[in-house]
């Protein structure tokens, strides 16, 4: 995944960085720099960045805050 890409599958689920780093449990640097393209988005991120379902982030997050 391009950091293009993140920066729009991120806007399309309509996250702010910081929504965005809270949820992935990153910081915003972090989102920042896959953003701006100084780290590459690999593995989880990618492939949750990559599903662009709002309904299905939607999901994972409610399942997440019953585990925490």
């Amino acid at each position: 995944m391009t950091a293009a890409e993140f920066k729009a599958a991120r806007e399309k689920l309509g996250f702010t960085q910081i929504a965005l780093a809270h949820h992935l449990q990153v910081s915003l640097p972090t989102v920042k720099a896959w953003e701006g393209g100084a780290n590459r988005i690999t593995g989880p991120t990618a492939l949750l960045m990559d599903s662009q379902s709002t309904a299905e982030w939607n999901a994972l997050w409610r399942k997440s805050e019953r585990v925490h």
